[in-house]
């Protein structure tokens, strides 16, 4: 028979969502109650409800708070009358109104903010958060109803499309037999609950005879296997692993040294079966907060994938709905507040133990690791996008605003490592007290390691592992500078000079397997003190300096983002050849990855779906960049407001901002005061600076322009904005025009080029297309868009783009010539097309020859580089 289902978690009777549960005499008996709601439709809503059940059998301690049901948490009234009736089993009903109005339903926040709100942990007692299920007392009846009302989900809705438009790109490639033997693989790991999917097994190995805790769905470990569903255009397990990893969540606040925190997500969790009366059966998840690991330390990182994953899934599928539960709304906020939460601590990073995270052993990451504040400040740009505001939330987004701003800074300044600040470390004053201290850390310059001096490139930099008073950890922590890289918590500078140390540092980092979870690994008197001997992180394995092939996937995303395609691209070249050789081992051992790790697990997922998902990235741009995020400029101007009314004096982004904010100040206000454009990109903030008072002074009453056409104002300051790497304001001055003339669109494909934001380019160029009906791309703006297709490796984009140029008659332009040879060089595997572009081209210039021989020399074809190099001096000479 198909088993009931319930959830194995330890806590009291707790009021639903706020709605206190009805009393009676005999509801902490075994004998179950059936609780009849009356509730009442939205006036809002024409459709009638449609009724589920909540099943469950009553205990001493209880909670209802979740459904299956894909609106459940949209609008609706619960009525306070409840009526009382007993029976076999318990029931609780809720009405499901499908709306197709996208508001945030307030009708119950305020009861779940309430403060008889709570739970209390019963150490290993029984806790039954009931899941919901349709009734199936009259089917015949429902299904007449639900065909009367053709009730929808527009999240749903929304959500097929999209996957269906992802789909439709998977289904136009041939798979591999690697990618097939992947997704076997990946598939074959699925684990169902109650007959749906909900999550991935930690490792699959059917030959493994002692899996430990392999056999459980982790939260970091389904990350990557999420997003390959996601990618592949398959949302449902990842929107069931979301919904009842929350039914897992702890929600009550303890004392007890052994109990999870308030808003405290699992590390993992395992199905069960318990057998019940009658030869019946019932499935369970048994979640573990951390008491069953290693070091018996809670995951802090479980809560922040939690809800980057979220809002992954949100913008890859289009379920809004999904995010504007409450039961969602209230599990982010429990998450935030969680980590927001007072302390001694000082820094806007978030104190942590050792073992709390991806490297769950100790390894000397306690304190501030870079890891935990990189998917930190993740969580929290996610959680600022999500989070409904209302009256009771808005203090939350005061504070996440601050914070995001706080700890941007205290990273960027004090986590970055390049060979200036080495130096400036090494030229350090000590004990210094006062407030305008320069070594603010009271850093030894004798903790610079040896290693660092001969080990880090010219052109590269990173992010320290540690930072806490009087040490530096200089070791490089690969995960938290990539999630660096992908949340923009580095500068674009600093992003950039990552990717370069990476590709400087290849044979360190990549060699036979990517990546390195650290580098370098601890040896000798340092791995016996830090880790304690531990005899699984001995040097180069491991957590020490071992390389994980799960790293691939944020690599490739991080890579994608700064438009360095060639490097992932190289990688899952490398892991391709021996990861499906090699039974997909977890990590590997060695300096250079050669062997498979002593005590890897082998099938382990997430090193099949880490592979899967690169593969997925690349060959999804567009989804791609749905999954990172740009510079936020609202918090850089939040943190120089906040500078400017400090004493310290010294900040790596003052002088940056300060030039935003003056920056063409003279040509915008002409522009405000000819009303040819608003600016609301300026906050408040920015309206009762001093500089925006200046601005007024010198344009609004005294002008200095001879009057100019509004394009021509606005794309020189677009053109301006792109060259000091302000994306955002270009953007919306870009949509704030009245007119947008072809100058304006070919400025800013171009500028999303020159800015290696080449999937934004290419979106840019489609809604020329598309939106600009009288504008007619010219030889400029196809040079700008090959250059994209170029860098994101898009082979058809750039047949696309060749055939709109022959379309609109610009092939004869010897810049277009010029982009597409470039374009066919790097994206086809042999020369014939660039090879005919180029005879096409009737007057050659030094680029065309230089292009064609830039491209010979990428496919490593040296003789052929040198013979048109031959072929140019004759030509040359002869003319």
């Amino acid at each position: 028979m198909k088993p009931c289902c319930r959830i194995l978690l330890p806590c009291k009777n707790t009021p639903f969502l706020g709605v206190p549960i009805p009393k009676s005499r005999n509801f902490a008996s075994p004998t179950n109650c059936l609780f009849n709601s009356h509730f009442s439709a939205h006036s809002d809503h024409t459709s009638s409800p449609r009724v589920f059940v909540f099943k469950t059998i009553l205990g001493q301690s209880q909670k209802a708070n979740s459904a299956r049901n894909s609106s459940w948490g949209q609008s609706r009234i619960f009525s306070s009358t409840c009526g009382c009736n007993f029976g076999k089993r318990g029931h609780y009903f809720i009405a499901s109104v499908a709306s197709n109005v996208r508001s945030f339903s307030t009708s119950i926040e305020t009861r779940v903010n309430d403060k008889n709100f709570e739970r209390i942990y019963v150490q290993g007692g029984l806790n039954v958060k009931p899941h919901v299920e349709k009734i199936d007392l009259d089917e015949d009846v429902v299904k007449e109803e639900d065909d009367r009302v053709e009730v929808k989900d527009v999240g749903n809705d929304v959500k097929n499309v999209n996957l269906k438009e992802a789909e439709t790109v998977n289904a136009g490639k041939e798979e591999s037999e690697v990618e097939k033997e992947a997704w076997r693989l990946l598939r074959n790991s699925v684990v169902t609950y109650c007959g749906s999917p909900v999550g991935t097994l930690a490792a699959n190995d059917p030959n493994d005879k002692q899996p430990l805790n392999y056999d459980q769905v982790f939260i970091r470990d389904f990350i990557p296997s999420a997003f390959a569903f996601l990618l592949k255009g398959e949302g449902e397990i990842v929107r069931n692993f979301l919904l009842h990893t929350l039914q897992l969540q702890s929600w009550e606040k303890t004392v007890d040294c052994y109990s999870p925190g308030q808003g405290l997500m699992p590390a993992s969790f395992k199905v069960r079966s318990v057998a019940l009366d009658d030869n019946k059966f019932e499935e369970v998840l048994d979640p573990d907060f951390g008491e069953s690991a290693i070091g018996r330390v809670a995951p802090v990182d479980s809560g922040l994938w939690w809800i980057i994953l979220l809002r992954a899934y949100v913008k890859l599928t289009g379920d809004y709905a999904l995010q504007e539960r409450v039961d969602v709304q209230h599990g982010i906020k429990l998450i935030i507040n969680l980590c927001l939460s007072d302390g001694f601590d000082m820094f806007p990073s978030l104190l942590v133990t050792d073992g709390s995270c991806m490297i769950d052993r100790r390894m000397g990451i306690h304190g501030h690791p870079l890891e935990i504040q990189s998917l930190f400040y993740s969580a929290l740009r996610c959680a600022r996008e999500m989070v409904a505001v209302d009256d009771g939330s808005k203090n939350l987004v005061r504070t996440v605003n601050n914070r995001l701003s706080a700890l941007s800074f205290h990273i960027r300044e004090y986590y970055w490592v390049d060979l200036k600040k080495v130096n400036e470390i090494y030229r350090y004053k000590t004990e210094e007290y006062s407030a305008e201290a320069t070594n603010k850390f009271n850093i030894y310059p004798d903790q610079i390691p040896h290693w660092l001096m001969h080990w880090i490139p010219e052109e590269g930099g990173y992010l320290l592992g540690n930072l806490q008073p009087a040490h530096m950890d200089f070791r490089f922590f690969t995960l938290g500078n990539l999630w660096s890289v992908v949340s923009s918590l580095g500068t674009p500078k600093q992003n950039e000079a990552i990717l370069n140390l990476i590709e400087a540092k290849w044979d360190d980092l990549v060699a036979q397997m990517p990546l390195k979870i650290c580098f370098p690994a601890l040896e000798a008197e340092d791995w016996r003190i830090i880790t304690g001997s531990d005899p699984k992180n001995t040097p180069w394995s491991y957590h020490n300096g071992g390389s994980w092939p799960t790293l691939l996937w944020q690599f490739t995303l991080a890579c994608m983002k700064m438009g360095r395609t060639d490097l992932a691209k190289k990688a899952i070249d490398i892991a391709e050849r021996r990861l499906p050789v090699d039974r997909w081992p977890e990590y590997y051992d060695t300096r250079n990855g050669k062997f498979i790790g002593k005590q890897a697990r082998l099938y382990q997922t997430w090193s099949v779906a880490g592979y899967l998902t690169s593969k997925l990235l690349l060959e999804n741009p567009e989804m791609a960049s749905q999954l990172f995020w740009e510079e936020d400029y609202e918090l850089l101007e939040i943190c120089v407001c906040a500078l400017s009314n400090s004493s310290r004096k010294k900040c790596s982004r003052g002088l940056a901002k300060s030039q935003i904010l003056v920056f063409n100040c003279l040509c915008i206000g002409e522009m405000i005061s000819r009303k040819l454009v608003h600016i609301p990109h300026l906050t408040p903030r920015t309206h009762n600076s001093s500089q925006y008072r200046m601005l007024n002074t010198l344009t609004l009453f005294s002008p200095p322009f001879v009057a100019k056409p509004p394009s021509f104002l606005a794309t020189t300051v677009i053109q301006s904005y792109f060259e000091m790497g302000l994306v955002r304001e270009a953007r919306t001055l870009f949509d704030e025009m009245p007119e947008r003339d072809v100058v304006a669109w070919s400025a800013m494909v171009n500028g999303f080029t020159s800015c290696n934001l080449h999937v934004n380019a290419w979106t840019m160029f489609r809604e020329m297309l598309r939106d600009g009906a009288d504008v007619k791309p010219n030889e400029y703006t196809f040079s700008s868009v090959l250059k994209a297709c170029k860098r994101m490796g898009s082979l058809s984009c750039g047949e696309l783009v060749h055939g709109l140029a022959l379309k609109h008659g610009v092939l004869g332009s010897i810049y277009v010539g010029n982009a597409l040879m470039d374009m066919y060089g790097m994206c086809c595997d042999g020369m014939n097309r660039a090879c005919a572009v180029f005879e096409e081209i009737g007057v050659k210039n030094s680029v065309s020859w230089t292009t064609l021989i830039a491209a010979y020399t990428h496919l490593g074809d040296g003789h052929g580089g040198l013979r048109v190099f031959r072929e140019m001096l004759l030509v040359c000479k002869l003319t």
